[in-house]
């Protein structure tokens, strides 16, 4: 019994006479290095067997449990050797189900490769076997995605671990179905964008899966924008009114939108020069043409209103009036114009220079530019001055500012019968239509 090993426990008679009777079938010389080869019977699992206490059992789980250690019930015995007819205990190594498939597929001296470096290499050696070597490049064989790629990311992430995040597998190679090592390294989107700008392999256009129109029904629709309508041009090609918009725009169709920009490279010259002509226009001083201009202009949109005056002098209004002081354009920029008239009779300029002044109307015509109705002061001597002009037809102050007072502590009826006047009064007090500077003193 000593020639296998000093046992781990003692051993009984019957122990021993099995040991005896194992010794009897093993056709080598005993000795730690060399292997056992067994000559006897064999189980259904090719494992070798011998006769103990009424049943066979297995002989290197015999040999193993009492030389070596305890079998772990979730492991199996591996032979060391890669000789399954060997049943030398110092030859034997436990290991699981898993790393056994792995082990089977390499030869001697992997014993010492960790099962995830044994899954890797045999997972890479798979994945080489369905490829096919083709000017240098590894082509993948079996089954491609939409896009036509292969296993290239799966075999990067075998030899070089996660990808980083921000980052993606590019080809060297300019061949999407490689999945060679050498032809595969990181770059960004944007890297991966340019290559394929560079190869011309870029889904735009009747490329793009996603397209419903040809190159020429999306240039006809572009270049007949300014003769048919967005509707007309939707239902001659059966698509959206969406769809004619974003062509318009150049937001679809980016191939149309880089012709169209060669072909119009010089008309968007001229514009930028005309925008930076205007802007270095408007940042000139005016000089006395331009007024008169302006003059001119503002009395061909003016009428005289002899309704509304001021010291016997009738207001000079605009026709159109929109709710609001009137704007116009002067040295390339909207303006009002009655700050402009301001400036075009006294001279003084006070746009961009100050606003705690501004230029008020003593007429109380928000449309009145009458060089003589116009007077410039601050925001408390314009309310003073409407004070004393008492502009609320029919509503005297005191009662005004009672109207102003209530406001949001009850509807707009209740205070227009408290006060006996009319819904629309009280709107137009708390809209600041009407005696609209009265909130100004309190």
């Amino acid at each position: 019994m000593i020639l296998f090993g000093n046992p781990l426990r003692e051993l009984t008679d019957y122990d021993k006479n099995t040991l005896t009777r194992i010794r009897e079938k093993i056709s080598a010389d005993i000795s730690n290095e060399n292997c056992f080869d067994w000559t006897g019977a064999y189980h259904d699992k090719k494992q070798p067997k011998v006769w103990y206490k009424q049943r066979n059992i297995f002989v290197k789980t015999f040999l193993y449990n009492i030389f070596v250690e305890q079998i772990n019930p979730k492991t199996i015995l591996w032979n060391k050797c890669r000789n399954h007819k060997c049943v030398n205990p110092n030859h034997l190594t436990q290991i699981d189900l898993k790393r056994r498939k792995l082990l089977t597929n390499f030869g001697i001296g992997c014993d010492n490769i960790s099962t995830d470096e044994l899954y890797i290499n045999k997972r890479m050696k798979d994945l080489v076997n369905k490829g096919r070597w083709e000017n240098n490049c590894l082509l993948w064989e079996g089954y491609r995605n939409k896009g036509g790629y292969g296993k290239h990311i799966e075999i990067w992430k075998l030899a070089h671990g996660k990808v980083p995040d921000g980052l993606i597998i590019r080809h060297k190679c300019r061949n999407k179905h490689c999945f060679n090592l050498e032809h595969l390294e990181l770059g960004t989107p944007t890297d991966n964008a340019m290559d394929r700008k560079r190869d011309g392999t870029d889904t735009i256009g009747e490329k793009n899966g996603m397209s419903v129109l040809l190159e020429e029904e999306a240039q006809i629709i572009k270049d007949t924008k300014d003769f048919e309508s967005t509707k007309i041009r939707a239902n001659k090609f059966n698509v959206a009114e969406s769809t004619v918009r974003s062509i318009d725009r150049n937001n679809a169709w980016s191939p149309l939108k880089r012709k169209d920009i060669e072909h119009n490279e010089q008309t968007q010259k001229g514009k930028s020069m005309t925008k930076k002509r205007r802007i270095e226009r408007s940042k000139k001083d005016p000089t006395h043409e331009d007024y008169e201009k302006f003059w001119k202009r503002v009395r061909e949109k003016c009428t005289t209103n002899h309704n509304i005056s001021y010291d016997d002098i009738a207001c000079f209004e605009f026709v159109k009036k929109n709710g609001s002081p009137i704007r116009l354009s002067f040295l390339e920029k909207m303006c009002l114009a009655h700050v402009i008239v301001w400036e075009l009779f006294h001279g003084d300029c006070i746009r961009g220079s100050s606003k705690e002044k501004s230029i008020f109307r003593l007429c109380g015509n928000q449309y009145c530019i009458e060089p003589k109705h116009l007077c410039i002061g601050t925001a408390k001597e314009h309310a003073l001055h409407m004070r004393k002009q008492n502009k609320a037809s029919g509503i005297t102050e005191d009662l005004a500012r009672k109207i102003w007072k209530m406001k949001g502590t009850t509807t707009k009826k209740e205070i227009a019968n408290m006060c006996n006047v009319s819904i629309y009064v009280v709107r137009d007090i708390h809209g600041k239509k009407e005696h609209k500077y009265i909130h100004v003193y309190e």
